[in-house]
């Protein structure tokens, strides 16, 4: 019944992360993946290790920056040219940006490339960080934004990484009235005479929310099998059009193109296709050579504006006369990053001729990692990567350089580069390596990109923007519960620091929180807290405890050496571990609560000025011998003695509150029950229970349930006009546990008698 105590939320600034939206973390490896780490400009990175170091357990992290200052790197990716445009004219088709703000995107790398099942319409796209070696791969994508595998949907819904989205006039781009409608085309020749009452079915799919359609070219009778292509072809689209009334179906058709069988749908625009699989019974798709499983072509419209590949991808080697080719010698000029070299490809006295383009590939790839760079060191070219890709090949440069592009021309007089489809004149792309987000180079099927930023840290106004846009401690409200607030780079110097630490504190209240405020960091003696602490009059709130002064931890980021740190993230982490170990009514005070990973304090406070400053309600940080620096006060900022508030000690206040939010979370199933005797004796009976609970835990004063609390819900709380309000009242009291502040020993000596 009882909730957490202890999960604390921290906000401020981070290397990366999402801005302004709160995400739980369990660990301070959490943290690091999801924030970055440590950062020698965030406190907050710095208080979280503490708080983790001293005992927390779960924390919840808000990102903020100045505002306007963080940006997310982007690159604009561009799909393929024109077959055959010279110079090749590239559109931009893709935006993809990153999920975050912060430079830490600017590592990210992009691949496309075409290995899918339909490899003339989808592409896959892999995500790389090189920073952190993370990956993601997303396979068969579409840039059809209708499309159950469209690249928005799918990489928008799953990646941690990044967000595409697809240019809407990508498709208005396509000048070519048949590249606006998806069609099927046979693998080879169809011959008509192949067709008999066994082969005679397929099914075709034209529409994305449409089901496979069974196709029937005769019904089985020698007499109606279509004789010629021509009769096959009137047959299908007779056959297609009769099935729906859908623009897809009743503008199909199905052209002359020689001995080929082409199928087009009748819809224009990115998520037209053409469909063919294999009927269940009386097949003739694999007689046709339909459909990609029968070695057929099915171009989507939306293939026409995919990004394009990367590395340099020759132009389609199909049908090339490979023996005519490699019966002379050949030779090519090879250029990366700056580097021209020129190869014998092919010696036909030494090497064995490519039968394919897989043969090909591996004898550009031998040729090309066998040159000498002229750049000492240089791995460019041993490093290149070549291997058929469908009917093209792929040439991927071997530089550390994810903008490099490697070059195939012509080697002189040698037309090589040309006849096999390498060069870009025919119709060959040379494209980057890889697409890099913020930093890369406007080259190739690489358009314009944009740096992220990390942005500058946060002013105290940027802490509590807008409580209605959920900025910086407002974000809070999207989670489930927070017990503790640190704002470990606000303090209440200047006027406009002490205003967020007011509405910080409101907002605690609101939410049955505790703010944990450190103290200005310029108060470095005892002469400094207690001149200056007045600024934090306006501040004193129950839900609000201010702790003195800072302390001495090593900085892993500069070799160790002691640094200066706000205690929060400390104190913060001591107020779990006694939760933990003890509960929530027994003080984060004393020598239990020891500061691990202090070396030492800013300022090391006397007994006696410890004594001044606790009646003010600023709890001391104390270093004793053998015991070490620990937490030596237990008061919040009401607890000034000439307050008198009754929520003096923070054990007393934190122990109401978690009776407060118990009861509230528990008690929701009251709501619309009968308002009468049953109702009331059900409250009085759990409420009891957990009160109880408590009691035996040690959280009351008193030796009986009795003294200890009471639960009243009666007609004497909810009077008849309450009930008539719909309103049930429940008195519920306990006999907290104070804290022994001070030890008061009393010595007298007994005098001497004499026995009479």
């Amino acid at each position: 019944m009882g909730v957490s105590t202890s999960v604390t939320a921290f906000v401020g600034y981070t290397k990366r992360g999402p801005l302004n939206k709160a995400q739980e973390v369990l660990s301070f490896a959490d943290f690091e993946r999801k924030f970055g780490g440590l950062s020698k400009d965030s406190s907050l990175s710095y208080a979280v290790q503490h708080f983790f170091l001293n005992g927390g357990e779960r924390a919840v992290i808000v990102r903020v920056t100045a505002e306007g200052t963080a940006s997310k790197a982007e690159i604009m990716l561009k799909g393929l040219p024109n077959q055959g445009q010279i110079p090749p004219a590239y559109e931009p088709v893709l935006k993809v940006v990153a999920k975050e703000p912060g430079e830490w995107a600017n590592a990210l790398s992009i691949i496309v490339d075409y290995e899918t099942a339909h490899p003339e319409s989808t592409f896959n796209l892999s995500v790389l960080d090189r920073a952190s070696r993370k990956s993601e791969s997303y396979i068969g994508l579409s840039m059809n934004a209708d499309s159950k595998r469209s690249a928005e949907s799918v990489i928008n819904s799953a990646s941690k990484l990044i967000n595409v989205t697809i240019r809407k006039d990508a498709f208005g781009k396509i000048a070519d009235p048949e590249k606006r409608k998806g069609k099927s085309i046979s693998r080879s020749a169809v011959d008509p005479s192949k067709l008999d009452k066994d082969h005679r079915k397929f099914m075709i799919t034209l529409r994305e929310d449409d089901g496979p359609k069974s196709i029937e070219i005769y019904d089985g009778l020698d007499a109606n099998k279509p004789g010629d292509l021509k009769a096959l072809r009137d047959c299908i689209v007779n056959k297609v059009k009769a099935s729906s009334g859908a623009d897809a179906y009743s503008k199909f058709a199905c052209p002359d193109t020689g001995n080929l069988l082409t199928l087009v749908s009748g819809d224009e625009g990115p998520g037209s296709f053409v469909r063919i699989t294999s009927a269940d019974s009386l097949d003739a798709a694999r007689t046709l050579g339909l459909g990609v499983i029968n070695g057929g072509r099915e171009i989507d419209a939306a293939g026409y504006i995919r990004p394009a590949p990367n590395g340099s991808i020759s132009g389609s080697l199909d049908g090339l006369d490979f023996a005519s080719l490699f019966k002379d010698n050949r030779s090519i000029k090879v250029t990366i990053d700056g580097d021209s070299q020129s190869i014998i490809l092919f010696n036909k006295v030494d090497d064995t001729s490519p039968k394919g383009p897989n043969e090909l590939a591996l004898l550009l790839q031998r040729k090309i990692r066998a040159i000498k760079p002229t750049v000492a060191g240089s791995t460019s070219f041993m490093g290149t990567s070549c291997k058929a890709l469908g009917k093209s090949i792929q040439i991927t440069s071997g530089s550390d350089d994810p903008n490099s592009v490697i070059k195939i021309e012509n080697n002189g007089a040698d037309t090589s580069a040309d006849d096999l489809l390498l060069s870009e004149g025919k119709t060959a792309i040379h494209n980057v390596k890889s697409y890099t987000l913020g930093t890369g180079e406007a080259l190739a099927g690489q358009g314009d990109a944009a740096a992220g930023k990390d942005g500058l840290p946060p002013e105290p106004k940027d802490y509590v923007r807008s409580e209605e846009k959920k900025t910086g401690i407002y974000a809070l409200q999207d989670v489930d519960i927070f017990n503790l607030l640190c704002l470990p780079e606000v303090d209440g110097v200047s006027p406009e620091g002490i205003d967020a630490l007011i509405k910080a504190a409101a907002f605690c209240k609101q939410n049955r929180a505790i703010l944990i405020a450190d103290c200005p960091k310029s108060w470095k003696t005892f002469d400094n807290a207690n001149d200056n602490l007045l600024t934090y009059d306006p501040l004193r709130s129950e839900n609000v405890v201010l702790y003195f002064p800072w302390v001495m931890m090593s900085d892993p980021l500069s070799e160790n050496r002691l640094r200066e740190f706000p205690p929060c993230g400390v104190v913060a982490g001591i107020f779990a571990r006694t939760d933990s170990t003890r509960g929530v009514w027994k003080a984060p005070a004393g020598q239990d609560a020891t500061l691990t990973g202090v070396n030492s304090l800013v300022y090391r406070l006397t007994d006696r000025e410890n004594g001044l400053l606790n009646p003010l309600g600023l709890n001391c940080l104390r270093t004793f011998p053998i015991v070490g620096s620990v937490v030596w006060g237990a008061r919040t900022l009401r607890g000034a003695d000439v307050l008198t508030s009754e929520w003096k000690y923070i054990p007393i206040r934190r122990t109401a509150l978690y009776i407060e939010e118990s009861l509230f979370r528990a008690l929701k199933w009251v709501v619309f029950e009968p308002n009468d005797e049953p109702l009331w004796a059900q409250i009085r009976l759990n409420v009891g229970a957990f009160m109880h609970d408590l009691f035996r835990k040690g959280a009351f004063q008193g030796g009986s349930p009795r003294e200890a609390y009471f639960v009243k819900c009666d007609k004497d709380t909810t009077t008849q006009t309450d009930r008539d309000k719909g309103i049930v009242n429940i008195l519920v009291g306990f006999a907290p546990l104070k804290p022994a502040e001070f030890v008061v020993i009393k010595i007298q000596q007994i005098a001497g008698q004499i026995e009479t």
